[in-house]
């Protein structure tokens, strides 16, 4: 047997075992591995076997002819969940590194922190990375997408825990070299007369700063000339010209 990732899966025994969905009692012989996170894999012969259909549109599983359903997916074990180890204050728009609890089952181990989809950007969201258990802990970097601060309780879920053994390739990250920025340049300038001539031949009306000028200027004569406005706002006008 091997993984998706190419790699063999180590098998230490066999075992016979029923399980019970919603009151059905399925007998299953298995295999044992070693270092597999999930407690039960089903392969497709026991779904052939025993009439599985998978409704991804309602979220339920029913075997044996719709004879008994079950929901597609639940919520993680603990023991397959990194808890936050203390109460920690998040600001808004800010991520930080966060020491989180993992089973002992992973001690010495290098494992793999996947978001938990029912609690991603609920509260908070918990990146992908790599961390190293060590006496129990690790740590997950943690973001608040929120315009305002949030308190991460002590021993919320954060994050769920696979092995490196899903990782099909790894490769370090390099940062990209930031681009010089030259000086924009004209390409193929022209002068004011061509543009004028090519604004006149396709209809454009150019927003000039001078578009306006004479208008402003008759206006300007006409407010000085104009008796009802008394001889204060023209001093004032001059003034401020001067």
């Amino acid at each position: 047997m091997v993984l998706a990732s190419g790699k063999p899966l180590e098998i230490i025994g066999l075992t016979e075992f029923t399980v019970n969905v919603n009151g059905l009692i399925i007998p299953i012989y298995a295999r044992v591995a070693r270092y597999v996170t999930h407690d039960l894999i089903l392969g497709t012969d026991f779904l052939r076997e025993n009439g599985v259909i998978i409704d991804y549109n309602l979220g339920l599983v029913s075997l044996n002819e719709d004879l008994v359903r079950v929901p597609l997916q639940t919520e993680f074990k603990q023991r397959n969940l990194f808890t936050n180890v203390e109460a920690v204050c998040l600001p808004a728009d800010a991520e930080a590194l966060i020491n989180v609890r993992c089973p002992r089952y992973f001690e010495g181990k290098t494992v793999l922190l996947e978001p938990v989809p029912s609690l991603q950007f609920s509260v908070c969201a918990a990146a992908r990375s790599l961390g190293r258990c060590i006496n129990g802990k690790t740590v997950c970097r943690v973001f608040n997408p929120n315009p305002f601060s949030v308190v991460l309780r002590k021993g919320m879920r954060l994050a769920s825990i696979q092995t490196t053994d899903v990782i099909a390739s790894c490769s370090p990250y390099k940062e990209a070299k930031p681009c010089k920025q030259t000086p924009r340049r004209i390409l193929n300038k022209q002068s004011d007369a061509q543009l004028e001539t090519f604004g006149e031949d396709y209809g454009f009306t150019i927003n000039s700063p001078f578009a306006h000028h004479n208008l402003f200027s008759r206006m300007h004569m006409g407010v000085r000339n104009d008796p009802s406005l008394g001889p204060v706002f023209s001093d004032s006008f001059s003034s401020t010209k001067n």
